[in-house]
């Protein structure tokens, strides 16, 4: 057998090169770990190239449409969105119209609201209601809301103020009055008839204020309804028996008419006339004797710390009472605090007549023939003699004051400019949803007459009372609240008071109180002026009307936003502390009757038909 030949190609070294050449080697774990990642970075990469592609695309976008919606916003914020964008943008709708209404801009409501698509338009039937109802539309009002359904919400106070001003407006009604938050005040009808809202009490209403109601549309007027009924509540607290109480609230800044409350009889009408009431303004007058003393180049302390009181002084062999035999006085501070009729009478009479009634006559005191004015107070006598200018200097006989005139006296010695008050704050629409300042000047002149002071003075022109006298006037109102003083007691823990009480009496009507004053006292906010009048003793009054500011002043720190806790413990205990350290503090009418008679001074003998005068004039 031929010996057998080896195929070449089948040699080991060349069949192990085949085998290697035809058959993959198997991967390692290494191996393919490297190709996922190689795939994973590829991907990755991929994905970047791919977000900032996006990134660049999103944000070039949103910048577009950022512009679109800032600048619909920049026009919304103008006053001048145009319907484009309240139908690209719904969500601004409500506060485009809204804006709109607060703003006056009736006309333009109606007109955006005309050019949206009816579905949107639907929508916002509650807010074209409202437009129709503000721009005098009545009719068309009427249809729209008996024909819409849904006025997004029964329960929204916008849609109560709608369908309250709908109601009023189907009883025949045609113009509103509102007070200064949009409250509801009255109503006129087409045939000129004014009726009170229900919820209205007249005795918080002047009446002055509904003059105010136009004959067409609404008016929005300064008086605060909320705070106006609380503090008459707080006033029929206090005051008992026969004795009938009001009270003025004026802004310390602008003199705005807060409130004007009475707790007397309206008898039947809508509103009362408590602002018109005049009575002697008793010591509360110092204060202008004060100040004609200070424009006279005197020194209030110097020329008080002069005298003595004793009880009484002889004018023209007449005498004239005090409340109190106050010894010798330390000075205007002194003076005021104790209300002490002698001393204010022989400032009186260093003055002389001229001066006085000058004086009287800055602060609007306007001659009795010459009234025009039944707002404000009167001279009745411009020719007095000695005697008859002692009771001028302290308030008593020879002159008189309302209410709305002894809170503008009041503020007044807030920053030394006389300010007319005003009762007018805004023309409004019939819902009060647009009030307008514009030309309201003339219409608060009409409603409260302009104060008849000088030229010079009026109206905050010229200071009445220069910058240089305020801290010495202020200094000696403060001293009234103060231990001693005849208020002290009534100011609530950290809401200082400055301010002067008045005490006197007619024979008709019995006693009456004047209280006004100013606060807080280092930062001023409300001035005021309280009256109480028929008291049968001074004593009892001036218990009422020191227990009525007390309550009236805790209810003003608390409505300003500073709230504060009376402590009636504290206060009687600083009360009788107050009679303790100093006897000046006590008033009893009997005391004064024995001090008097102790010097040979019979008050009945010495002033016939003036019983119990002794008193009148004193805080």
């Amino acid at each position: 057998m031929p010996p057998t030949t080896q195929d070449p190609a089948r040699t080991p070294a060349r069949q192990a090169r085949v085998i290697h050449t035809t058959v993959p080697r198997a991967s390692s774990p290494e191996r393919q770990a490297n190709i996922r990642a190689r795939i994973g970075r590829l991907v990755l990469m991929c994905l970047l190239v791919l977000g900032a592609l996006m990134t660049v695309f999103a944000t070039h976008y949103v910048e577009k449409r950022g512009d679109a919606t800032l600048a619909r916003a920049q026009r919304l914020l103008s006053g001048h969105p145009v319907a484009d964008d309240l139908i690209q943008a719904p969500a601004l709708l409500p506060i485009a119209l809204r804006e709109m209404l607060i703003g006056g801009r009736t006309e333009q409501a109606l007109l955006t609201l005309r050019q949206l698509p009816q579905a949107q338009r639907a929508q916002a039937a509650k807010f074209e209601v409202a437009a129709l109802l503000e721009s005098g539309d009545i009719d068309r009002a009427r249809t729209l809301w008996l024909g819409v359904t849904d006025l997004g919400g029964k329960n929204s106070p916008f849609h109560r103020r709608i369908g309250r001003g709908l109601l009023a407006l189907q009883s025949g009604d045609r113009a509103a009055l509102f007070d200064r938050n949009g409250a509801p005040v009255a109503y006129r009808s087409g045939d000129g008839r004014v009726r009170l809202n229900d919820e209205i009490d007249p005795h918080v209403l002047p009446e002055s204020s509904l003059a105010a109601l136009p004959e067409l549309g609404g008016a929005r007027l300064t008086l605060d309804l909320a705070l106006s009924e609380e503090l008459l509540q707080a006033l029929r607290d206090r005051v008992q028996r026969r004795v009938q109480g009001g009270l003025v609230i004026l802004d310390a800044n602008n003199a705005a008419l807060l409130a004007a409350i009475t707790t007397a009889p309206t008898n039947g009408s809508l509103a009362h006339d408590f602002l018109l009431s005049t009575r002697e303004p008793a010591s509360i007058a110092k204060l202008l004797t004060t100040s004609a003393a200070l424009r006279a180049g005197f020194n209030p302390n110097t020329e008080i710390r002069r005298n003595r009181c004793t009880g009484a002084v002889l004018l023209d062999g007449q005498p004239l009472y005090c409340s109190r035999i106050g010894g010798k006085l330390s000075g205007l501070n002194h003076a005021m605090a104790t209300s002490c009729n002698v001393a204010f009478a022989l400032l009186g009479k260093r003055l002389g007549a001229g001066r006085l009634i000058d004086e009287y006559r800055r602060f609007g005191f306007a001659d009795d023939a010459q009234r025009e004015q039944p707002l404000y107070g009167h001279l009745l006598d411009t020719h007095p003699n000695e005697r008859e200018m002692g009771d001028l200097s302290i308030g008593l006989n020879q002159v008189e004051i309302t209410p709305l005139h002894a809170a503008v006296m009041a503020r007044t010695f807030v920053d030394g400019y006389l300010r007319t008050p005003h009762l007018l704050v805004a023309r409004d629409g019939l819902l009060g949803l647009s009030p307008q300042t514009a030309e309201i000047d003339r219409a608060n002149r009409d409603l409260l007459g302009r104060i008849p002071a000088p030229l010079a003075y009026r109206d905050g022109e010229h200071p009445l009372l220069i910058p240089e006298w305020l801290p010495t006037l202020q200094s000696a109102m403060g001293a009234v609240a103060d231990p001693g003083g005849t208020a002290y007691g009534v100011e609530p823990s950290g809401f200082g008071v400055a301010m002067k009480t008045g005490t006197a009496s007619e024979e008709a009507t019995g006693f009456h109180i004047n209280y006004i004053g100013f606060a807080p006292q280092d930062n001023p906010q409300y001035a005021f002026a309280l009256r109480l009048t028929h008291g049968r003793t001074s004593k009892r009054i001036r218990r009422q009307a020191q227990a009525a500011t007390r309550d009236i002043l805790r209810i003003l720190a608390n409505y300003q936003g500073h709230p504060v806790v009376a402590s009636s413990e504290r206060i009687a205990r600083t009360r009788d502390a107050g009679s303790r350290t100093n006897p000046l503090a006590k008033d009893s009418l009997d005391n004064q009757r024995g001090l008097n008679t102790q010097r040979g001074l019979n008050p009945q003998k010495d002033l016939p038909g003036q019983k119990d005068r002794v008193a009148a004039g004193a805080g």
